[in-house]
C-alpha cells in the first residue's frame, strides 16, 4: 500500500514538474555546453588569491615536490584545458591551464595540476574533435600536431606510469578519452 502511494506521488510530482508554465512554451532544454572549462576573466588579481587561499594552498609547501593524489582521484575522469607543445604519437606534451569537472572533495588535488606540465597519451581509442566534428585517422593526427590549445577529457595515471621530462623528472601523465582542438 505504501509503495503504491509513493509511486503515485512521484508520478504526480513528475507531471506537475514537466507541465508548461502559464503563458510559456514548456520547459526549455539546456543549451549544449561547449567543450572544456567555463570561461574565466583574464584579470584574475584578488579573485585568484582568494581562490588559492580557499583551496588550501598556504604557500609553505615545497613547489618542487611531486604532487600527491588520493587513490580515488586516479580513478576519476575530468576535463582540463591545456596548451600543447608538439605531438609525437602517442605522447602529447601539455601545459595544464585549468582543471574542471571535479567535485569539491577533489578540488585541492586538481589545483595541484593547474599550471603544471604533463603528458597526455593519445591512443587509437581517443576521440578527436575540431569545430564539433569528429576527426579520425591521419586527419585527426595532423590536426593534433598543429594544435596550440586543447580541451581534454582525461584520467591521471599512477606515478609508476608517469613519463619523464627532458630533465628526467617524472611528470603527470594522463590517458586521454576525448580531445577537443580549441584553437
Amino acid at each position: 500500500m505504501r509503495i503504491a502511494f509513493l509511486i503515485c506521488a512521484i508520478l504526480a510530482l513528475g507531471s506537475v514538474w514537466s507541465a508548461p508554465a502559464l503563458g510559456g512554451d514548456g520547459p526549455q532544454a539546456p543549451a549544449a555546453a561547449a567543450p572544456g572549462c567555463p570561461e574565466t576573466d583574464d584579470e584574475e588579481g584578488a579573485d585568484e588569491a582568494a581562490y588559492v587561499r580557499k583551496s588550501g594552498d598556504t604557500g609553505s609547501e615545497d613547489e618542487d615536490a611531486p604532487p600527491k593524489f588520493s587513490n580515488s582521484f586516479y580513478r576519476r575522469w575530468f576535463t582540463m584545458d591545456a596548451s600543447t607543445d608538439g605531438f609525437e604519437a602517442p605522447e602529447l606534451p601539455v601545459s595544464i591551464e585549468t582543471v574542471c569537472d571535479l567535485p569539491k572533495r577533489f578540488a585541492k588535488e586538481g589545483d595541484q595540476l593547474s599550471g603544471a606540465d604533463g603528458v597526455a597519451i593519445v591512443s587509437s581509442r581517443t576521440r578527436i574533435f575540431k569545430d564539433g566534428k569528429q576527426l579520425s585517422g591521419s586527419t585527426g593526427t595532423a590536426e593534433v600536431e598543429g594544435a596550440d590549445t586543447v580541451s581534454l577529457k582525461v584520467r591521471l595515471f599512477r606515478p609508476n606510469r608517469w613519463r619523464e621530462d627532458e630533465d628526467g623528472a617524472k611528470i603527470p601523465t594522463f590517458r586521454a578519452r576525448r580531445l577537443d582542438i580549441t584553437d
